[in-house]
């Protein structure tokens, strides 16, 4: 499960989600559009990432507010869940 967690984990880093966003913004993806009534709203087809999917908030601000013991909690909560699924 560990494994999986931190496979998890890197897929939906800040940093793959801005890489994922970046191929929108450039038409790289297969992007799907619609307008919203103030803007063209875009995304990847594939994986549902707009072209402003990361708009504000600090990354992995969770590591600083919650202690080890917390940490790892949450990490075997959510190991139990995704085993659930394998």
């Amino acid at each position: 499960p560990m494994k999986i967690i931190q496979q998890i984990h890197e897929e939906t880093s800040m940093e793959r989600h801005r890489q994922k966003m970046e191929k929108v913004q450039k038409g790289e993806a297969p992007v799907e559009s619609q307008f919203n009534g103030i803007r063209e709203v875009r995304w990847d087809a594939a994986n549902l990432i707009t072209d402003r999917h990361i708009q504000s908030g600090k990354s992995n601000r969770w590591k600083e507010e919650l202690d080890q013991a917390q940490q790892s909690k949450v990490n075997e909560v959510f190991g139990g869940f995704i085993e659930q699924f394998l």
